[in-house]
């Protein structure tokens, strides 16, 4: 074999262990162990400890020193303190144990393992076995803890079918068995006391008993999926966080005296599937969550979040409208025509102030808003006020007949009339009139000298002095109310009450993406009333320009963020209101709202002020990844596809896939395949339900967008309502695609760029069948002065097909070789033309083990295509392989396997040139960037490539 060594550099996958030791935080990620500067956001060193097992836990056991273990594997790491602010971990001997180990404890000078079996095993600090303790319960165990002190000693143990059992180490008796669950106990945890046990099971439930009088002290049900991790919040044993397989963490409060949990609130933040791991910080009421999308999130339990309740009868009558500033001062209008102003006595607080009634009034049913601190007032018939700081500043006055206004700064108002729309410049009290095209007006900003207008239609308008405009519909659902506009560097933002929001570009407006803005894994169908920029600026807020989505779903105003997906703040309000306003600082986002026969005035922080981020890491997806492609234009942009129906669109910094990407969701189904143009401007996906989806993909300010322009229809002959998109090929505007029946088809793709939002029309040109079996790879190869089509499928047979135009609007696709290659199914395969030799080179992968190199040459004489069999490797890989890329410019052949092997191979010779292990499990997809390999599957893993001078090249 040759010197080729591969070097990990980036791993983003399932978190399955988190633990807080002071201002550091320890994270299990595939078979490493990741720290933190937890408050200050700071990867501070990872370190691989197992050669393929998972961390599934970690244990303090002092300053300097870790233990880890996963498996029946476990190891030390040192903590090397560098320079009193920056730590290196040091990882010493992986060690295996005779059994699964469930959990370990360090106490004194001695290791407790707790194994699979029930039983407990004393080592001391050089791992020598020091005794054993058993009980007379033999379970099968899925999880346990150990609670140790020098007075007592004793184990929790969750069984697979018997609930939990508690023993004694020292008399090595069963103290209780609690069977309060019905299913699998999952995790078990002590309080800090030791009285306590609270524990979880894929029955859905959570379950609290005392081990002192051996009873169930309460259940609770909220989970709509198996929970994983329970664990008490502090000392008061009365606060519970759990994290679940339906990707949720939720906030348990015990009530004794009602022998129940009660869920006070829902955590959203991960994507896809489960939420494996949990820490609590007892201490500062922090925890921390890891899901299966590679996601390390911190929560904060001490909210601020505060209510001041207002009854109405301190006005004259009933209330019209309301509105609130960034100081937390308020105004409300009553249908009397009075105005009222409450000021907060202190600023930093919002509950100790008072009402005072503006000295000017108005005729009846006033309409108030808010843009900056300035409160402005219209009546219907048309006069209105500006008050800032208390103090009238401007009187106004418009055409009668005002049905709703906008402020889009200081000075001016969009005022919308029953027959009229104009601008209102406040300072020279001058009216323009606007276009009567311009109807419906619902949201307007002014942005760089542009007045931009989203109408209840769901259109979005853009004009300025110059006459210029233009207009796009931004919003096609039933829906489509655009409830805000708001300008983000080169783009704006709208939302519309569908719950979508769209970037557009400006000035064009054309359409950069229109998604949901909330996914599968956090809440669906919310009503979208508003996003804010929120600017921070200090070290203890999140930083950069956050943008910010809020809306109503079910009994609660719900707050988003929009670049990481994550919910912010639910605040519970007995679902949408008539009238309300919500208004954001860099440190508070107020709520103010009419819930009859009460004014409610909510204040809550956005960010935590004890850490810079909620999110330590930002992951990818949360199931498997099926597909990767690095654009062709751009290696830095990179594509992934998933099982859990998304894809993701970023940047690979760092070889990480940053932040700043787009996670879009499109599919219905798993997403098979992905592929980009030529020209790197357009991505085609494929997925589980027939449907192929191409996006219209823009960086601008350093963020990608991606544009759903359409899909092919469905390409079903009869009710299969599993056809699924296995592959497909692009060559110019052709695209052939691939389905699980056996058949393919082919279509043309014309792209209509004129229009502010790219659209794709689909022309069918070829349909047709090869045989019974499911077609696994195609491609569209030009040679020999023609266009072929390359298949493989799970016959093991690779079949060509030669492409022959009729006309303008067919094809015909015409069988010219079938030959087998695999005995069983062909997983991946890939294919080089070789110039000089006039010759494709086939590389086919399969689930027979095996690894084949063809070669296909043309018989000008006989006009048929030759196939060889170059080399063969039959046992290439011990398990299936399932993809396979090929680097040219060091002529190697790169395979990953079922067995997490990857291996290197000289591309015309089949010489093994480099064998490794890889932890990334169910491998999907393998590519090489520049110098880098990045493997993908359940999680994403990227190596750098190292070799020597002499095997940069093999002789052909």
């Amino acid at each position: 074999m040759s010197n080729i060594e591969l070097i990990p550099i980036a791993n983003q996958k399932p978190v399955t262990s988190l633990k807080f030791f002071g201002n550091l935080l320890f994270a299990g990620i595939g078979n490493c162990v990741r720290v933190y500067l937890w408050r200050k956001n700071k990867q501070i060193d990872e370190c691989q400890v197992f050669e393929i097992n998972r961390v599934h836990g970690i244990e303090i056991i002092s300053d300097t020193r870790v233990i880890a273990w996963g498996g029946t594997s476990y190891g030390f790491l040192d903590i090397v303190d560098l320079d009193g602010t920056n730590f290196k971990l040091k990882c010493e001997q992986e060690h295996h144990f005779t059994d699964w180990i469930v959990s370990m404890k360090f106490w004194g000078h001695t290791i407790y393992l707790l194994s699979a079996h029930n039983e407990v095993c004393e080592l001391d600090e050089d791992l020598e076995i020091l005794k054993y303790h058993h009980c007379d319960e033999k379970s099968i165990l899925y999880s346990g803890k150990l609670y140790i002190t020098d007075d007592v000693r004793l184990a929790a143990a969750g069984t697979v079918l018997n609930g939990i059992v508690v023993w004694n180490l020292d008399t090595e008796q069963v103290i209780g068995v609690f069977k309060s669950h019905k299913g699998v106990i999952f995790d078990v945890s002590w309080s800090s006391n030791g009285k306590k046990i609270v524990s979880c099971s894929d029955d859905r439930s959570i379950c609290v008993v005392d081990v002192a009088s051996n009873q169930i002290d309460a259940i609770g049900w909220g989970h709509t999926s198996r929970v994983w991790r329970a664990q008490f919040l502090g000392d008061d044993s009365k606060t519970i966080i759990s994290t679940g397989e339906d990707c949720t963490a939720r906030v348990w409060e015990l009530s004794p005296n009602e022998r129940v949990l009660a869920c006070r609130r829902t955590l959203n933040a991960h994507q896809g599937r489960n939420v494996w791991s949990l820490s609590i910080n007892a201490e500062e009421h922090v925890a921390a969550t890891g899901g299966g999308d590679g996601k390390v999130m911190l929560w904060d339990f001490d909210t601020d979040l505060k209510n001041l309740v207002f009854d109405m009868s301190l006005f004259d009558s009933r209330v019209r409208s309301c509105s609130v500033n960034a100081k937390g001062e308020c105004m409300v209008s009553t249908v009397e025509g009075k105005l009222h102003i409450y000021y907060p006595e202190d600023s930093s607080s919002t509950f100790s102030g008072q009402w005072i009634e503006c000295k000017k009034s108005l005729n009846r049913m006033p309409l108030t808003k808010c843009f900056r601190n300035r409160f402005f007032a219209i009546s219907p018939v048309g006069d209105g006020v500006i008050y800032s700081d208390g103090i009238l500043i401007s009187e106004i006055t418009v055409p009668k007949g005002v049905v709703d206004f906008h402020v889009i700064c200081n000075d001016m108002i969009v005022v919308c009339g029953q027959d009229y729309n104009a601008i209102y410049d406040c300072t020279n009290s001058t009216l323009k009139y606007l276009d009567p095209e311009y109807t419906g007006i619902t949201a307007a900003c002014l942005y760089d000298g542009y007045l931009i207008l989203g109408t209840k239609r769901g259109d979005l308008y853009l004009t300025n002095d110059s006459s210029s405009s233009s207009n796009i519909r931004a919003f096609d659902s039933k829906s489509n109310v655009i409830t805000s506009i708001t300008p983000l560097g080169q783009v704006i933002v709208a939302t519309s009450q569908s719950g979508e929001h769209g970037v557009f570009a400006i000035p064009s407006l054309r359409r950069l993406c229109k998604d949901k803005s909330r996914r599968k894994g956090t809440i669906d169908g919310t009503n979208m009333e508003g996003n804010s920029i929120i600017s921070s600026s200090t070290n203890v807020y999140e930083r950069g320009n956050n943008l910010l989505f809020y809306g109503f779903q079910n009994e609660s105003l719900v707050l988003w963020h929009s670049k990481y997906n994550y919910e912010l703040e639910s605040i519970e309000c007995g679902g949408s209101h008539r009238s309300y306003d919500v208004c954001f600082n860099d440190r508070k986002m107020f709520f103010f709202y009419v819930r009859s026969p009460k004014l409610v005035l909510s204040s809550v922080s956005v960010f935590s002020p004890k850490f810079c981020s909620s999110m330590l890491s930002s992951g990818t997806h949360g199931r498997e990844i099926r597909c990767l492609e690095v654009s062709p234009i751009n290696p830095e942009i990179i594509a992934l596809g998933s099982e859990d129906t998304t894809i993701t669109i970023g940047k690979i910094v760092d070889g990480y896939v940053a932040a700043e990407c787009v996670l879009k969701n499109g599919h219905i189904s798993a997403v098979q395949c992905l592929h980009w143009t030529a020209d790197g401007r357009f991505l085609l996906t494929g997925g589980g339900k027939g449907e192929l989806i191409a996006w219209e993909v823009t960086t601008i300010d350093n963020r990608v967008y991606a544009n759903l322009m359409g899909s092919t229809p469905i390409a079903l002959d009869r009710d299969i309502s599993e056809l699924r998109v296995m592959a497909f090929s692009i060559f110019m505007d052709l695209v052939v695609v691939a389905y699980s029946d056996s058949s393919f088809r082919i279509w043309s793709m014309d792209i209509d760029l004129e229009s502010n939002s790219t659209n794709i029309n689909w022309k069918l040109l070829c349909k047709q069948k090869y045989m019974e079996c499911c077609l696994l790879n195609i491609d569209f190869v030009q040679a020999w002065g023609r266009l072929w089509l390359l298949i493989s499928s799970t016959d093991g047979h690779l079949v060509i097909y030669r492409i022959k135009k009729r006309g303008e609007s067919k094809i015909n696709a015409l069988m010219e070789l079938r030959f087998k290659i695999h005995k069983s199914g062909i997983r991946d395969a890939k294919y080089i033309f070789n110039v000089t030799d006039n010759e494709v080179w086939y590389y086919t992968s399969g689930d027979d083990n095996a690894l084949f190199a063809t070669k296909l040459w043309f018989n000008e004489e006989t006009k048929h295509i030759i196939p060889e069999t170059v080399f063969k490797d039959e046992n290439a890989h011990t398990s299936s392989l399932t993809s396979l890329t090929i680097d040219t410019s060091h002529n190697w052949l790169i395979t990953a396997g079922s067995d997490q092997k990857v291996r290197f191979w000289d591309m015309y010779t089949g010489s093994l040139l480099g064998s490794f292990i890889t932890d990334v499990c169910d491998t999907g997809a393998i590519t090489k960037v520049a110098n880098k390999l990045v493997i993908a599957g359940v999680g994403l893993a990227i190596y750098e490539i190292k070799s020597d001078d002499s095997v940069q090249k093999s002789s052909n």
